[in-house]
């Protein structure tokens, strides 16, 4: 402050001298001004905007501010709808992939020669590293070819109950007649 402004306090008034021989206001004056420059300029923002008084002004910003909560709404739907729907599409996108490999390991086997219920255990995600696993399998089946398989009632007879040729009367008898004799 300069030199030349005083301010004194008195009971409940405050006593501003500005320059020697210019005007005193007390605190209540001041407070008038201001205030009364408060009020001014608040009513001139409201008209300067389109509003008749602060309700007005308050009512709209509700509004705005409704109306903004309800777009954030939708977008968060809009959001969530969109991440359901990339995961469907990644289901999609990965069920056909594993489609798509299931039917190469058919086509594959097949065409080697793999028994069915081992075209299910192929695990190969390309054409090459399927027809390796065929590949290295084929080994160990048993072709009918190359060697029969175990026949029952083949080869010599441990029991040696005889000839097991003829008819089943002549088979019966036989059994009998060796039951009889207790041998």
């Amino acid at each position: 402050m300069a030199e030349d402004d005083v301010t004194t306090t008195e009971s409940a008034t405050t006593t501003v001298e500005a320059e020697p021989g210019g005007t005193t206001l007390t605190q209540d004056e001041v407070n008038r001004l201001v205030g009364s420059a408060r009020v001014e300029a608040r009513t001139a923002f409201l008209k300067k905007h389109g509003f008749k008084s602060e309700e007005d002004l308050q009512s709209a910003l509700k509004k705005a501010k409704d109306l903004e909560e309800a777009q954030m709404s939708e977008l968060e739907k809009a959001a969530k709808r969109i991440e359901e729907l990339e995961k469907a599409a990644a289901e999609a996108q990965a069920a056909a992939e594993s489609m798509r490999l299931a039917n190469l390991r058919a086509r594959i086997g097949r065409e080697k020669g793999l028994p069915e219920p081992l075209i299910d255990k192929l695990v190969g995600n390309d054409e090459e590293a399927i027809g390796a696993e065929v590949e290295a399998l084929l080994p160990f089946i048993r072709t009918t070819e190359a060697e029969p398989p175990n026949t029952l009632g083949a080869g010599s007879n441990p029991a040696g109950a005889g000839s097991m040729s003829g008819s089943p009367d002549e088979k019966m008898a036989a059994a009998l007649i060796k039951a009889v004799r207790g041998g």
